[in-house]
């Protein structure tokens, strides 16, 4: 019967101690999975970082595009003024020279005189 204790007492002093080895393990992993996510952690501040920087660089093309339209519109604007302009001043030649038409110089006498056609 003692011997029996003694065995079970062994038996139990054996499982303890494996039961020992094994939470000194689970503690290493759980430590090393801490260690890993602070890992994953570092790199997801990161890329958040770099995801700021890209949206910021594109909220500043979005601004260039913006000013580019405007400038192209402001753009249009004036070669439509322009081209409205020349075509005012086309009208404009078109009527002096009908009125330059309508008198010729007669280089004999030095006189202008009204051309009656």
């Amino acid at each position: 019967m003692i011997k029996t204790i003694q065995e079970e007492t062994e038996r139990t002093i054996a499982g303890i101690a494996q039961n020992t080895k094994q939470a000194e393990l689970s503690s290493q992993l759980v430590s090393k999975g801490g260690e890993l996510l602070q890992i994953i952690i570092r790199e997801i501040e990161e890329i958040l970082v770099k995801i700021q920087e890209v949206s910021r660089g594109t909220e500043t093309i979005g601004s260039g595009s913006q000013q580019l339209a405007a400038t192209t519109q402001q753009q249009s604007a004036s070669v439509e003024s322009i081209a409205s302009f020349a075509e005012e001043l086309s009208v404009m030649s078109e009527n002096l020279e009908k009125l330059v038409k309508q008198f010729k110089l007669n280089l004999e006498d030095g006189h202008i005189n009204k051309n009656q056609a």
